[in-house]
């Protein structure tokens, strides 16, 4: 939550592109380590702490940028779609919500989860180490990735 508060100021001082790039670059850092760092307390603290300063940067750019979305397009366009930009964002959050839910059910499914045991099988804790690190590290290397090398954000909604 601090670190949201601190992002207008590292905005102005550094720009949207390199606080977005580097929110991402944090998260991909401190999920990684996290996930190396198993089981130790203090180093899984340490990468958890990176992954959420990361976090605070990168979501706070994201719902800044629609806004910029939906002014460069009435620049661009003449057309203002406030209503649009913000219900496709909503969709699309509920929509990853959902699927990402299915996904990790059916995942553990696969892997045998039941309720009624005490003990889950290896397969389960491996699935849900899978979904909660490494699909999300590989997300944001990705993204990472793509807005370094293929869009300039301060040049195009700047």
């Amino acid at each position: 939550i601090v670190i949201q508060f601190l992002t207008p100021y590292l905005m102005k001082r550094f720009g949207k592109s390199k606080v977005l790039y580097a929110g991402a670059a944090l998260l991909a850092i401190g999920g990684a380590g996290f996930g190396f760092a198993a089981p130790v307390k203090p180093a899984m603290i340490l990468f958890n702490i990176i992954k959420s300063i990361g976090s605070g940067m990168y979501n706070s750019m994201l719902f800044g940028i629609i806004a910029d979305i939906i002014t460069y397009t009435k620049k661009k366009t003449g057309v203002f779609m406030a209503g649009a930009g913000n219900a496709g964002v909503s969709a699309a959050t509920k929509l990853g919500q959902g699927l990402g839910s299915v996904l990790l059910g059916f995942s553990m499914s696969l892997a045998g989860f039941n309720g009624a045991l005490q003990v889950q099988p290896k397969a389960v804790s491996t699935v849900v180490n899978l979904i909660f690190f490494w699909v999300p590290v590989v997300t944001f290397t990705a993204i990472f990735f793509i807005f370094v090398f293929f869009f300039d954000l301060d040049k195009h909604l700047g």
